[in-house]
């Protein structure tokens, strides 16, 4: 069953806010230990909202550019990239290429750039961090229209600081198995394009020449491709790394 909700942060009368497609009802879990995680690397809850202050607010219906997307590609979602309607992949913009800043404050971090919402579009499960209050609240909206909500979990930072079992690898630790890892998923990939460039070409050119033969055992090599890819794409495990990483999951 598919859980969606809202995650953010609150600074001053600004709260920012992302949607998360999936799985919500573990924003507690995920978040609490990535908040002990900052922490640990920032020191203070001053240097930690530095931080968050200096992530950018970008609009959704403006396309991003090509340094923006290279700056972001570790955190892009290529399988939507690979729609082939152009409308839709215009459409998908900054939410592409953030996809996997969704239900992380570190990717978000790291990615720099968050897309503006409405402050009230709070809905389903929410987890806020709270600077203001230097805590995190974790509850349910109804929808956006409904002001009421129910908390389910609280916290002020001292007390997750204090939290036993938390995770034991470093932010540091963290940033450089999800670089490693997407340098291989990213080295796989972009070897799987170059092979279906020159598919593309070679299948234009017997077209061309009316090869039917030649076209079909090319269209074949091509389908191949795309099955490898969708492979690779299902084996990127973005969301299934960080539980890991977190200890939500044991190591297998």
């Amino acid at each position: 069953m598919v859980t969606p909700g809202t995650f953010g942060y609150l600074i001053g009368k600004k709260k920012r806010i992302m949607h998360v497609t999936d799985d919500a009802d573990l924003l507690w879990q995920i978040l609490v230990r990535e908040i002990y995680v900052l922490m640990k690397y920032y020191k203070s809850k001053e240097l930690l909202k530095d931080a968050f202050e200096k992530i950018k607010v970008v609009k959704s219906n403006k396309n991003p550019t090509n340094l923006q997307q290279e700056q972001c590609k570790m955190f892009t979602n290529f399988a939507l990239t690979q729609e082939k309607e152009k409308e839709k992949e215009k459409e998908q913009g900054w939410n592409k290429i953030l996809h996997f800043c969704q239900s992380s404050y570190i990717n978000l971090l790291e990615a720099g750039y968050l897309i503006k919402e409405d402050q009230d579009q709070e809905s389903g499960l929410t987890f806020m961090l709270d600077f203001n209050k230097g805590e995190v609240r974790y509850y349910y909206k109804k929808n956006t229209n409904n002001n009421n909500i129910k908390i389910l979990q609280s916290a002020t930072i001292e007390e997750i600081m204090d939290y036993e079992e938390m995770p034991i690898k470093s932010y540091t630790d963290i940033m450089s198995e999800m670089r490693e890892q997407f340098d291989t998923y990213y080295t796989a990939f972009k070897k799987i394009q170059n092979e279906k460039e020159k598919i593309l070409e070679l299948i234009k050119d017997a077209k061309a020449q009316n090869a039917i033969n030649i076209t079909d055992k090319l269209q074949t090599l091509l389908e191949e491709q795309l099955l490898e890819e969708r492979t690779l794409n299902l084996s990127r495990r973005m969301f299934y790394n960080r539980l890991k990483a977190l200890e939500l999951i044991e190591e297998g």
